[in-house]
């Protein structure tokens, strides 16, 4: 595969993404800059970029393909980290708020007891904590994307 033209094709897919459905808040976990589909998006295109010369990158699990390009140097360490860092704690929390919210989280209204559990399964001592560290996740992967595939697209 031409990798240019799969981080090319990439950029433009998660560019009309944004624009015909551009995250509703800082909650929207899935659509915003840094969110599920941004590191969905890098690891695909690393994968379609590297499975001809390293198929072992092929896993269906995000994850795991994480884990996969990182060994063989696809993705350095600390790539590596924020973008399975970030992974992790937005797939932990949409599960939460799967269960207790109907759309998008709005901090505004929701009781303090679901903000304190979300707090709890991110790791954090209160809300407050969990949006910045959410905001830092987020910004290490969108730098990852940024750099792997924006930066990559002609």
């Amino acid at each position: 595969r031409d990798a240019a033209k799969v981080f090319a094709d990439a950029a433009e897919m998660r560019g009309r993404m944004a624009a015909e459905n551009a995250p509703r808040s800082a909650w929207d976990l899935k659509r915003v800059e840094g969110g599920l589909v941004d590191i969905e998006f890098t690891v695909q295109a690393l994968q379609l970029a590297h499975a001809h010369r390293a198929p072992e990158v092929l896993a269906t699990s995000t994850r795991e393909a994480i884990d996969r390009l990182a060994a063989i140097d696809v993705l350095g360490a600390a790539d590596a980290a924020a973008l399975s860092n970030a992974l992790v704690l937005q797939l932990d929390l949409t599960q939460a708020l799967s269960v207790a919210v109907e759309g998008v989280l709005d901090p505004a209204t929701a009781p303090e007891r679901l903000k304190a559990r979300l707090a709890t399964i991110g790791g954090c001592q209160d809300f407050a904590a969990l949006e910045e560290r959410l905001e830092r996740v987020r910004a290490g992967a969108r730098a990852v994307f940024t750099r792997v595939v924006l930066n990559a697209a002609p």
